[in-house]
């Protein structure tokens, strides 16, 4: 008998297939969002299952898994709507990234407030987090396509990793000193002036790492040491005084020099890596890296294991101490490390440069804490960029570090009034400018183009530059006595042209203005100024560009020396 059925009869029917199978479908990787979308307008039942708040929750995973530890687990949430939010953020944030080009490209830099216009339409609890999120995925650096995308989606996770990361730095500046310890501060560091690498896991894995590095070469060489005995965790990074007896911290500190100099072959870092040596996630990526950060990692690890060490600076080296002798005089109780010498273990009176008075009685007294060191390495990275060759790389590196200490120490107008100059140069920033420089221009009493007597060599002089604190390194300020002046070097130094044709750096304290100002016979006159007005020189616009609060100093001094009557006594 043959029964000619229809084929359709025996075709398999997706619609009798119950609810838990349908959604089980729909959560299945290949499965994307819009195939959910078209697959609920079929019918009723479809729709039920492609509404599933269970399917949206799967899918939100497969996408955005990165994205899943800012939710809490104590709350229900809708996870369609969820997913829909960071989607069209994805879209809006590709079109401000295409469009960038167009409104930038003549720029050398954004301003904070183009960024604040960009970013304001975001509204969603957790737009700060998508926005970095697919940020991160433009500016993949394996990517060869789409370049100029991919050097906004930089510019603006910049900004945004920033203001994260302004935030991370006030919770910091908030704790208890005891709390503020030298791990998280350079982690913070490194993170704030490469705010678009993800630093702090790989850096507190390999801490960890390096620390059971140590443990296991202590092993070796003192199976019944105390620290043995207990777990890593049960270590207090933020106990000020040493865990262990001296003879126990010092075997400890063996241990750890032997594995960072001799295992691992940590060294001083070459001069082109100079800016990254100050990074503790590029130290340990290297194994390379100047006296501080080298210091920095050693502190960070012993305190790891239960030894604290303190830093000892001085212009002309760099030291860590550790109480080895309680039971002495004051000046006799710490012994130091010499890191350029692989850890050398040295007394107070072979300290390198001791005749520099590189150990001082106070330096023992009043070790330095995490957050100075913090400032040390910001002002290092200002004097780094200036010195850089190429300009934005080192107004970037100037940047990082102005910035840095904007926030660490709001109430230092040496900072305020380089990083207003830095905004100026950029063209950024300027109602910031004005703010910073509101309060603190009267701090650098002269300005460029006035003309000087030197108070203790009586030369006569023209300033033509400045800086708010004296940015020779060690040797020249111990040369020439600066440590002796009222003020040291925290006051303001000029760059003059003096009139016997040699070039000098004063202090502020040492300067006044000239009685009888005449002009200067120096054959740099010519570059830095396009006239002499009987009373200071007029700088050219490219110095008027670099120091464009000065008009308002000469101005008290001088009066408004613009005006037609005073221009025409102008030597030209």
């Amino acid at each position: 008998m043959n029964y000619n059925y229809p084929k359709e009869d025996f075709a398999p029917k997706i619609d009798l297939l119950p609810q838990e199978l349908l959604e089980h479908v729909l959560c299945l990787p290949f499965v994307s969002f819009k195939d959910i979308c078209r697959f609920s307008c079929v019918c009723s039942k479809f729709r039920n299952a492609g509404n599933s708040n269970e399917v949206w929750r799967c899918k939100f995973t497969q996408s955005y898994s990165a994205l899943l530890s800012n939710y809490s687990r104590s709350k229900v949430y809708t996870w369609k709507e969820e997913y829909m939010e960071r989607y069209l953020c994805g879209l809006n944030i590709r079109k401000v990234v295409s469009s960038m080009s167009e409104r930038f490209y003549h720029k050398d830099d954004i301003a904070d407030d183009d960024f604040e216009c960009i970013l304001q339409n975001f509204n969603h609890p957790f737009s700060q987090q998508f926005i970095v999120h697919e940020l991160v995925q433009l500016s993949d650096l394996n990517c060869i396509q789409n370049l100029t995308e991919k050097y906004y989606a930089e510019k603006i996770l910049r900004y945004v990793g920033r203001q994260y990361l302004e935030k991370r730095w006030l919770e910091y500046l908030a704790l208890p000193n005891e709390k503020q310890t030298l791990e998280k501060g350079a982690i913070l560091f490194a993170q704030w002036c490469n705010p678009t690498t993800n630093i702090q896991e790989d850096v507190t894995s390999q801490l960890d790492h390096l620390s059971q590095l140590v443990r296991e070469e202590l092993q070796q060489s003192d199976c019944n040491h105390p620290l043995l005995q207990i777990n890593q965790e049960e270590i207090d990074i933020e106990a000020t005084e040493s865990l262990w007896l001296p003879r126990d911290c010092r075997a400890i500190l063996t241990s750890l020099n032997v594995v960072l100099f001799h295992h691992l072959k940590f060294q001083q870092t070459r001069a082109d890596q100079i800016v990254k040596s100050y990074y503790i996630h590029e130290v340990l990526k290297t194994r390379t890296g100047n006296l501080i950060s080298l210091g920095i990692l050693y502190i960070i690890l012993a305190k790891r294991l239960g030894v604290s060490c303190f830093p000892v600076f001085s212009p002309q080296h760099f030291l860590l101490k550790w109480l080895q002798n309680p039971e002495l005089s004051v000046e006799q109780q710490y012994s130091y490390i010499d890191i350029s010498s692989e850890g050398k273990f040295v007394s107070r009176g072979n300290c390198p440069y001791s005749g520099h008075q590189t150990v001082k009685r106070d330096t023992v007294a009043h070790p330095e804490t995490p957050l100075k060191i913090i400032e040390k390495i910001s002002w290092d990275l200002v004097d780094l960029g200036r010195q850089i060759e190429n300009v934005m790389e080192g107004q970037t590196c100037m940047r990082n570090g102005l910035e840095l200490l904007n926030l660490l120490t709001p109430e230092d107008d040496n900072s305020h009034i380089l990083l207003a100059r830095v905004y100026n140069q950029l063209g950024i920033n300027l109602v910031k400018v004005i703010s910073l420089l509101h309060s603190n221009y009267p701090e650098v009493k002269y300005a460029v183009g006035m003309i000087m007597k030197h108070c203790k060599y009586h030369y006569t002089c023209v300033i033509y530059g400045w800086d708010p604190i004296c940015k020779a390194n060690g040797t020249w300020i111990h040369q020439m006595g600066v440590h002796t002046l009222v003020n040291k070097e925290r006051q303001p130094f000029y760059h003059v042209l003096v009139e016997d044709g040699s070039n000098r750096y004063a202090a502020q304290e040492n300067l006044k203005i000239a009685d009888f100002p005449r002009s200067i016979q120096h054959p740099m006159i010519g570059k830095y100024f396009q006239s002499f007005c009987m009373t200071y020189y007029i700088p050219n616009k490219e110095k008027e560009a670099e120091y464009p609060e000065d008009n308002i100093v000469r101005n008290r001094f001088f009066g408004n020396m613009q005006n037609d009557t005073q221009l025409q006594n102008c030597v030209l």
